[in-house]
C-alpha cells in the first residue's frame, strides 16, 4: 500500500469524524489529547493492533499540534461567541492535517523493530510525561505520531 493510501484512510477517518463532532476537540487541553490518547493506546493493544485504533492516535496527535499551534479555545460562557472560535472550517482542518502528517511521514523509515516497542513508548509517555507536555509538546506528540505511523504503516503492509 502506498504513503498516499495510507494517508487517505487517516484523512477518511478525520473527515468522518470532523461530520459527526465539528471542530469541538479546540477547548481540549494537551492533556486531555494525552488521556485519550492513552485509552487508545491500551484499545490498540488489546485488539491485537487493530488498524481503527492506531488511526485514532495518528489524529490525536496531529490535532493536539494543531491545537498547540492554534492554541485551545477559551469558553466564555457565550453560546453564540463560542461556537464560532470552536470551529475549525474543514478545509483548514485537513490542510493542517496533511502537512504535519506528511512532515512526519516522510521521515519515517522502514521500522524493523517489534511494534511492541513503539507501542510501549506510546503508552509510557502518554501515562508518565504528561507534566512535561507544556514545556516539551511538540517533541512530546511528535515521537508519539511517529510511532502511530511506524505502527500503521506495518499494520496495513502486513
Amino acid at each position: 500500500m502506498t504513503n498516499n493510501n495510507i494517508y487517505e484512510i487517516c484523512e477518511k477517518h478525520l473527515i468522518e469524524e470532523f461530520n459527526n463532532t465539528g471542530s469541538d476537540w479546540r477547548i481540549f487541553g494537551l492533556t486531555t489529547f494525552s488521556d485519550l490518547i492513552h485509552i487508545e493506546s491500551i484499545d490498540l493493544r488489546k485488539s491485537n493492533f487493530e488498524k481503527i485504533y492506531c488511526i485514532n492516535i495518528i489524529n490525536l496527535s496531529i490535532k493536539a499540534l494543531i491545537q498547540k499551534e492554534l492554541e485551545p479555545i477559551k469558553l466564555t460562557g457565550n453560546y453564540q461567541l463560542d461556537k464560532l472560535q470552536i470551529n475549525l472550517p474543514l478545509n483548514q482542518l485537513k490542510e493542517k492535517h496533511k502537512f504535519i502528517w506528511y512532515e512526519h511521514y516522510l521521515e519515517i523509515n522502514e521500522a524493523s523493530e517489534n511494534l511492541d516497542k513503539f507501542l510501549e513508548e506510546i503508552i509510557d509517555y502518554s501515562l508518565y510525561h504528561k507534566k512535561d507536555i507544556v514545556s516539551n509538546t511538540n517533541s512530546y506528540f511528535n515521537l508519539i505520531l511517529s510511532n502511530g505511523l511506524k505502527i500503521l504503516k506495518r499494520i496495513i503492509n502486513e
